[in-house]
């Protein structure tokens, strides 16, 4: 039942009316100061009351009030549950945390008086996501109102975010968007707001079956999640509010902390009953929420236009034959050949895939075939007397066709030759066909031979004995000699054969009736071993065997097989120390171990120069040991002149500095001899002193000339 009753800003307008009313009614009845000061007065009030009323929060529209089966009826799905965890954040999954806000705000909603609130799940075990939308199809909900809490990779990514259908005859984006804003405004917490995100699997949706499938003629893309999905196909509105990010420290944090999920829960409830309370509901005449089908029946009700909320909701008589097929396949019907066509519920078929006991709904439609075929022949290949022909004929119209063997002719045979069978040979008619000169025999058995006896001499003891016969037609000879019979003795004396001695047998035989003797050949021993020793590396071996019908005894030695050796080393010999190795059988225990000698440095073939020899000077080459053991040597690189030519080049240069030597020495002498002179006699003549320039320069001469020759 719906009414209206006053808020606090309607009491406050009916008071403000009645003092303009009473203004008006004194004004009539007083002068102009009384007039005046009344004026004033109300003035004063009008002013209060107004201000009183801005003081009130300001709500849109009128309020209402709801009782009985008129309720909204509001679904609250904790998201996940049982196996199914969810994201988790400080040891905790996401499931428990969906229960305990859904409990929380169905607590909150009832308290308000307006609302029935049912939850899709009353404990920790998980539902299919269809089974979700049938329990809110059950308590014909309003809304469902799907709680999680988010994850992401990216632990920057945080805050509240709201998605909805995609349809918006199942949208609830004004809803939607207030939860989001409220949780953010109260808590905090980020405000990503309203989301719809379509199918990426190309699931589109059919307006006229209220379901989706895989048909893209039908245009518009379906929801991407399984909640406004199932619940479109309900005709019921959902919400999926994401409470925040387990991956974000923030947003945990805010969620965890001492009356966080109280404080989100109080945002939300504030939402909700603002959204269905806050204004005067207008309800439309009975329209279908969605249709019977072979699956689920069908409900009508009458619609606010404003919330979308429900009342007088009513079944749909059921109909079974309300299918949603879908061609699976498709085989044309031709001539003389029915098609088919089969298809399937796309219901059935979609609820199967989530779990649902049901059975499959199929339908198969035949397709009758034309009446008649019209036939061409379409290959020909004629008949001969010894092979079948045929004709293919095809249908004109389809791709049938069939084939009609034309059968062969047959031969054309008559008599041409006779031979007469012999004792061995076939004999018989011969026919030939007159087209092909193909023929056959028609056999007369050999006659087989006509025998008369000539000998007949029977074997005896110790005689032979003949049958010999001849054909009277062929002159063909049979003959067939007999061994002798032997002795057939009794009663008589008899010694048993041993391993290596004859036996005999003397009596009267029954045949000849005469005394005879038959040698019993001897048996030869019977072999059984009676002791085998298998040869060893080093020792022989021997096999016993002994006779099971006398004391002899044989012994067969088999040679020792000898050693199979092996090589192992044990400590790899270097440049300069012993190595060890181990060889031994592997046969048996044979092991024995031997000291492998150093191996000794090896030159490397080519060598690195450290000192690059010259003219005079010797230089240097450096080896390493090609074993790897870091050795190195170093050899001399004699200087590249001949010796003769050192020897010769030592005695010019010792020359050389001889001479700049002398030449020193005679100039220093040259230059102290003359004040010497000064100090010991009085100055030369100018004989002397012409005879000393003379010598001077012959003696500069000579030292010339030596340089020369330097």
């Amino acid at each position: 039942m719906c009414c209206s009753p006053l808020t606090k800003k309607d009491e406050s307008g009916i008071i403000t009316l009645v003092l303009i009313q009473k203004l008006f009614s004194n004004a009539a009845k007083c002068g102009k100061e009384r007039l005046e000061h009344i004026m004033k007065r109300y003035i004063a009030a009008f002013l209060c009351i107004i201000m009183t009323v801005s003081l009130i929060p300001f709500s849109a529209g009128v309020s209402a009030a709801f009782d009985g089966e008129d309720k909204i009826n509001i679904v609250l799905d904790p998201g996940h549950g049982g196996a199914n965890v969810g994201t988790s954040a400080r040891g905790t999954g996401e499931k428990t945390f969906t229960y305990s806000i859904a409990t929380i705000l169905k607590a909150k909603l009832e308290a308000n008086g307006n609302f029935n609130v049912y939850l899709t799940r009353t404990g920790d075990y998980d539902l299919e996501l269809y089974e979700r939308a049938v329990v809110a199809d059950s308590y014909n909900a309003d809304i469902l109102i799907s709680l999680h809490f988010d994850g992401n990779g990216d632990s920057r990514v945080c805050g509240v975010t709201t998605y909805t259908s995609v349809l918006d005859t199942f949208a609830a984006t004004t809803l939607s968007s207030s939860i989001a804003s409220n949780i953010s405004s109260a808590t905090g917490l980020y405000n990503n707001g309203v989301r719809r995100r379509s199918d990426t699997a190309g699931y589109y949706w059919s307006f006229e079956k209220q379901w989706d499938c895989k048909d893209p003629s039908l245009g518009t893309l379906s929801d991407y999640y399984g909640i406004p999905t199932w619940c479109a196909k309900f005709g019921i509105p959902s919400i999926i509010v994401e409470h925040g990010y387990f991956s974000n420290n923030g947003d945990v944090s805010i969620i965890f902390a001492e009356g966080g999920l109280e404080k989100i829960a109080e945002a939300e409830a504030q939402a909700i009953i603002s959204y269905y309370t806050n204004h005067t509901h207008v309800y439309s005449s009975a329209i279908r929420d969605f249709a019977s089908n072979c699956v689920f029946t069908g409900k009508q009700s009458e619609h606010c236009s404003v919330c979308g909320h429900r009342r007088n909701v009513t079944s749909l008589a059921p109909d079974p034959d309300n299918h949603y097929w879908i061609t699976k396949e498709s085989t044309p019907a031709s001539c003389g050949v029915d098609g088919r066509v089969v298809r399937e519920c796309r219901i059935t078929e979609n609820l199967i895939a989530k779990n649902w006991q049901g059975a499959t709904h199929d339908d198969v439609q035949v397709i009758p075939a034309p009446s008649d075929h019209s036939f061409v022949v379409s290959e020909e290949v004629a008949a001969t007397h010894t092979a079948d022909g045929y004709q293919r004929f095809q249908c004109s119209t389809c791709s049938y066709s069939f084939t009609e063997v034309i059968k062969a002719e047959g031969h054309t045979y008559e008599f041409t030759s006779y031979t007469a069978p012999t004792c061995t040979e076939v004999g018989g008619s011969t026919y030939t066909c007159t087209v092909c000169s193909e023929s056959f025999l028609e056999p007369e058995e050999a006659l087989g031979h006509r025998m008369e006896l000539i000998t007949d001499t029977p074997p005896t003891c110790l005689e032979g004995g003949i049958l010999e016969e001849k054909c009277t037609v062929c002159e063909y000879v049979f003959c067939e000699e007999y061994e002798p019979l032997g002795h057939d003795i009794i009663d008589g004396e008899r010694v048993e054969p041993t391993c290596t001695e004859d036996g005999y047998q003397s009596g009267i035989c029954t045949r000849c009736s005469i005394e005879a003797t038959e040698v019993l050949e001897k048996t030869g021993h019977s072999l059984a071993v009676t002791e085998d020793i298998p040869a060893t590396c080093t020792e022989d071996g021997k096999t016993v065997s002994g006779c099971t019908a006398c004391e002899y005894t044989e012994t067969e030695v088999h040679a020792a097989e000898g050693h199979s050796l092996e090589k192992k080393v044990l400590l790899a010999a270097t440049c300069v120390g012993e190595g060890k190795e181990s060889v031994f059988c592997n046969k048996c225990s044979y092991n024995e171990k031997t000291v492998v000698p150093a191996i000794g440095h090896v030159k490397s073939e080519k060598g690195t120069v450290t000192l690059k020899a010259t003219v005079f000077k010797e230089g240097e080459i450096q080896y390493v040991c090609k074993n790897g053991c870091g050795k190195t040597y170093v050899e001399v690189i004699p200087a590249s002149a001949p010796q003769s030519l050192k020897v010769v080049t030592v005695a010019s240069l010792a020359a050389i500095i001889a001479a700049v030597i002398g030449i020193a020495v005679i100039i220093i002498i040259k230059k102290t001899a003359p004040k010497e002179a000064a100090t010991e006699a009085a100055a030369p003549s100018e004989a002397e002193t012409a005879e000393a320039l003379e010598k001077e320069s012959e003696e500069s001469a000579e030292v010339s000339s030596e340089k020369q020759s330097v």
